[in-house]
């Protein structure tokens, strides 16, 4: 564990932007973060140089020495800091390249324990279970909504390591599902394709719909157009049936979850499908409320060990 006022700069890395923020052990949950422009389908020394230009200038603000906590996103041998990324059009140019001795040799630290790693989504969960919505419960189960869909379970500060019936990995992503947008197919996808944008996208569009974005189908929703709202209403029921599909398997397993917390951009709109999701599960289901700065609580327990 560090001393517990020791700066860490830490760094919440998506496809085209970084936010970042200064935390130490004591204090985990910054009260802003700041974003940065990051292109990921730039060459590997280019992003890397990014990273390391953005952990220079937010640590102007602070003394010396510091460490350097990132979120990621996978698939990544976290430990190692090697990137496995491919086919998703975002930091291609890292796979089979550890992104944390890079990042090291451009910011001169000595040390494999000064710059470390963690998934992104598991970051932003650890940051909302352990500082948000989930502070008073455990176990915690957490799924983040957006681009893709991750998640983790949450057990006393511990990120806890679990087989589905789909592979011995710890991760529900490719948990084959029922997809609600093909009525006329019993074939399944893999979660990540179902309770993701894409997925909602093709939901709406079988429902009628021409719109381009979440925001744009909450939009809908909010000035009270039956297709949107009926659309959230079916996404909202899949998802409370996949959930109590896997809580069912963890309690077969190990301690099940007494919560689940939904993150990410689509929860924006938690409101239009939470009652569906409610409806199937047996917990509660709430929504995080730390934002951007729950990730950045969860980089920051990196150092908390």
């Amino acid at each position: 564990m560090l001393e517990a006022m020791l700066p860490i700069v830490c760094l919440d890395v998506g496809g085209s932007s970084v936010k970042a923020a200064v935390t130490t052990v004591e204090n985990p949950v910054p009260d802003s973060t700041t974003r940065y422009e990051l292109d990921s389908r730039a060459s590997a020394d280019a992003i890397v140089d990014r990273l390391a230009e953005i952990v220079r200038r937010e640590a102007e603000r602070v003394s010396h020495p510091f460490a350097v906590g990132m979120g990621f996103p996978g698939p990544c041998d976290y430990e190692a800091g090697v990137c496995y990324l491919r086919g998703l059009t975002k930091f291609e140019a890292l796979y089979g390249l550890s992104v944390l001795e890079l990042l090291r040799e451009r910011l001169g630290l000595a040390g494999r324990s000064a710059v470390r790693m963690r998934n992104d989504a598991e970051a932003a969960i650890l940051g909302e279970a352990l500082y948000g919505v989930g502070q008073d419960t455990t176990p915690v189960l957490g799924l983040t909504l957006g681009t893709g869909m991750g998640s983790s379970l949450i057990n006393r500060r511990e990120v806890v390591r679990f087989s589905t019936p789909y592979g011995e990995r710890d991760e529900l992503f490719p948990w084959p599902v029922h997809d609600p947008a093909d009525r006329r197919s019993a074939a399944r996808r893999q979660a990540d394709d179902v309770f993701s944008t894409r997925g909602l996208m093709r939901l709406a569009e079988s429902a009628g719909l021409a719109v381009s974005s979440p925001l744009e189908l909450a939009g809908l929703a909010g000035n009270h157009d039956s297709r949107a709202l009926e659309t959230y209403r079916t996404f909202g029921r899949r998802l409370g049936e996949f959930l109590t599909e896997v809580i069912e398997h963890l309690g077969a397993h190990t301690e099940p979850p007494r919560l689940v917390i939904l993150l990410g951009g689509i929860t924006g709109a938690f409101e239009f499908f939470a009652p569906a999701v409610r409806d199937r599960l047996p917990v509660p289901v709430v929504q995080g409320r730390l934002g951007e700065a729950a990730a950045i609580a969860g980089i920051t327990e990196l150092f908390a060990e």
